[in-house]
């Protein structure tokens, strides 16, 4: 009987197969698996500045659409779920990636780092939703004039439809 008790024990600490609990964290960067690395800076800054001082707002790739805060946004054509912001510098400031084409659509805005700062719903053409992350209204798109939870105009863009 010792003699199984003695070899059970030593079965049990020399054996092979053991297990081990493996704790860790796990690091998610928005900004690496979207690749927007290519989009930090407005390669087309002087070109899209005439957009901002009054010429065109259409371009052959994309769309330029300026905002009453001097800022701007770009979308591109060949890829319409994402659209770009940018300082008057041409410094990324913010993203949006819509779930699809067509209205209903849920738009997510993104600092360059990938944290989401607001997400919102495209309703139709000219008018969207935007809610803090904590699930208050912040604003609300309707044509070319934003307005706060209050009804205030806080800001216009000059988009034609």
């Amino acid at each position: 009987m010792k003699k199984a008790l003695l070899l059970l024990i030593f079965a049990i600490t020399f054996s092979p197969a053991y297990s081990e609990i493996i704790t860790g964290e796990v690091e998610y960067n928005h900004n690496l698996i979207n690749n927007t690395d290519e989009f930090l800076t407005d390669t087309n800054n002087l070109e899209n500045s005439k957009c901002i001082y009054g010429k065109t707002s259409e371009f052959e790739n994309r769309i330029v659409v300026k905002f009453s805060d001097n800022t701007y946004g770009i979308k591109y054509f060949n890829n319409p779920l994402y659209s770009w912001y940018y300082s008057p510098q041409g410094e990324l400031i913010s993203y949006t990636k819509r779930t699809k084409n067509g209205f209903p659509a849920e738009i997510v805005k993104y600092k360059p780092t990938g944290e989401m700062i607001k997400y919102g719903y495209k309703v139709s053409e000219v008018e969207s939703f935007w809610y803090e992350p904590n699930g208050e209204l912040y604003a609300h798109w309707l044509g070319n004039n934003c307005y706060n939870r209050n009804g205030e105009l806080i800001m216009t863009r000059n988009r034609q439809n």
